[in-house]
């Protein structure tokens, strides 16, 4: 009986062990065969999740346009865009780097290297440089 219990242990232990071979096996092989797949995952990712500046100087442009609409009484002095907006003198102004409202300084476009307003023909246009890159807007018909 005892012989009997000792070759039952040991068939047992026998195919644990076999069996845990076949689970890190497998593991293994699916783990080379998802290597490929998520290196070319992450580098898609990687290239897509890159910040996109003119996205976000478009979402301020539009946002620019919608308050110089409102606005009344355009003046460009010395490159800054003078108006009243909800009967305060406001003006947009580049300080610091930044195209800013004042009064305040609530940012519409940042890191950029000079900005300019000019009106031209009753449109008021933008002129931003930022590197090499430089552009200009039309904002509104005054």
């Amino acid at each position: 009986m005892f012989n009997r219990v000792q070759r039952r242990y040991r068939i047992t232990r026998i195919s644990k062990n076999g069996f845990v071979l076949e689970n890190l096996l497998i593991v293994m092989i699916l783990t080379v065969f998802l290597i490929p797949i998520m290196t070319f995952a992450l580098a898609v990712a990687g290239s897509t999740l890159k910040f996109d500046e003119t996205i976000q100087d478009e979402t301020a442009l539009f946002q620019m346009r919608k308050i110089m609409m409102i606005g009344d009484g355009y003046e460009c002095v010395a490159g800054m865009i003078h108006f009243v907006y909800q009967g305060e003198s406001n003006e947009f102004a580049f300080m610091n780097r930044h195209l800013i409202l004042k009064p305040g300084t609530q940012i519409f476009i940042s890191d950029i290297d000079a900005a300019d307003f000019s009106i031209d023909h009753g449109i008021i246009y933008l002129q931003y440089r930022r590197g090499e890159q430089s552009r200009q807007i039309a904002l509104i018909s005054t």
